[in-house]
Parts: structure tokens; C-alpha cells; sequence
């Protein structure tokens, strides 16, 4: 299956992806964006960081895949507590990204471009 990009995020391959830290000074769910990564790969899709949309970066071994992702999934406004649950319930269901790209995109509201 090709890799596919999005804007910000990029088709593609654990833990749970959210992170609750802090309560007591009243802040709430977090994602962990490397957990995150970790399944959203597994399924083909990743997050392209705003300074190499096209994967450079890795290609040249200046950064891994998963610290691109790391970084695209931070300042990603679609990445929320609610659409990591969606991608750990997609992967905990299915771990072949024939089966979970697609609903692991739809986390996102993001749609798979249509074949030509």
C-alpha cells in the first residue's frame, strides 16, 4: 500500500494514545503524540510537519518517521482526545492498514484522495 499525504496529515505503521497529566492543577486529557504515532502508523497515515510537508527530512535520515510524525502531530488541530480514542479503538479492532487506514483517516475527517 503507497504512503499517502495530507495536508498535515500523511498515509503510511502499542499504547494508548492519551495521556492525563496534571488534574489536580485542573488540566485535562492530553494526547501523546508519539503514542499516537505509533498506532496511526501502523495503518499507513502519519502527520507531516509544516517544515517538510513532503518527507525530506526522513528521506535523508535527518529524522526518523516517527519523530516527523511526532512533530506534524503537535501542531495538528485535528489531533483532539476525542480522535485519538477513535484511532486506538480503530487499531485495537484492526492492525492491517487495509482495514484501519481508512477508519483511522475518518478519526481525522480526513478522506482518502479517490483513485484516477
Amino acid at each position: 500500500m503507497r504512503r499517502r499525504v495530507i495536508p498535515h496529515i500523511a498515509l503510511l505503521g502499542g499504547t494508548g494514545t492519551l495521556l492525563y497529566v496534571g488534574l489536580l492543577a485542573g488540566c485535562g486529557p492530553t494526547v501523546n503524540c508519539e503514542n499516537l504515532c505509533a498506532r496511526t502508523m501502523v495503518c499507513q497515515v502519519t502527520f507531516a510537519p509544516e517544515d517538510d510537508l513532503e518527507g525530506a527530512k526522513v528521506e535523508s535520515g535527518e529524522r526518523s518517521a516517527a519523530e516527523s510524525c511526532a512533530l506534524g502531530c503537535a501542531d495538528q488541530p485535528a489531533v483532539t482526545p476525542e480522535s485519538a480514542g477513535c484511532v486506538d479503538a480503530a487499531t485495537d479492532a484492526s492492525q492491517d492498514p487495509a482495514v484501519c487506514q481508512e477508519t483511522v483517516l475518518a478519526c481525522f475527517d480526513a478522506a482518502l484522495p479517490q483513485a484516477e
